[in-house]
């Protein structure tokens, strides 16, 4: 596991001066035994506080929208399947999420490697978008890592 964490710093020492700077100092010093579960919580963080702070409505943005059958043509209604499970409706929903995947993930990455993982994720993100478009409410979306981070629990 820890090849997969180096990896992460050297992508984030090529994000220049500040990169490197966060990547020697700070993450290199860490010892990480999931670094799928870390990577994953840190992305739907910046995400949020991205979403909160410049980028308002960037989670709906990411959100899978019940009327996905009349946006087939829209491209980004494919890639929303997936990116839904990123994106939180606030902080709140954020840290019950993220504190449950902390708590558990490690232990399931661990069992099953990070590969698994991130496809246990993604079969996630699709059904329960599927499930969403099928059967979901009128003028509703679907956002969250509820899904894949409760399948870990169980």
């Amino acid at each position: 596991m820890d090849v997969i964490w180096i990896q992460s710093c050297g992508r984030i020492e090529k994000w220049g001066p500040l990169g490197q700077f966060i990547s020697i100092n700070i993450l290199r010093r860490i010892s990480v035994n999931a670094p799928t579960v870390l990577e994953f919580v840190l992305l739907c963080s910046l995400i949020q506080l991205a979403d909160s702070t410049v980028f308002a409505g960037f989670s709906r943005f990411l959100a899978v929208e019940d009327d996905f059958l009349n946006r087939m043509s829209n491209p980004f209604a494919y890639m929303r399947l997936f990116t839904h499970i990123v994106a939180h409706s606030s902080f709140d929903h954020l840290k019950g999420n993220m504190m449950y995947l902390l708590l558990v993930g490690p232990s399931v990455e661990h069992e099953f490697g990070s590969t698994a993982l991130i496809h246990i994720f993604g079969l996630v993100a699709f059904s329960s978008a599927l499930v969403h478009i099928l059967i979901g409410k009128p003028y509703t979306h679907q956002l969250g890592a509820s899904g894949a981070v409760f399948q870990s629990y169980y």
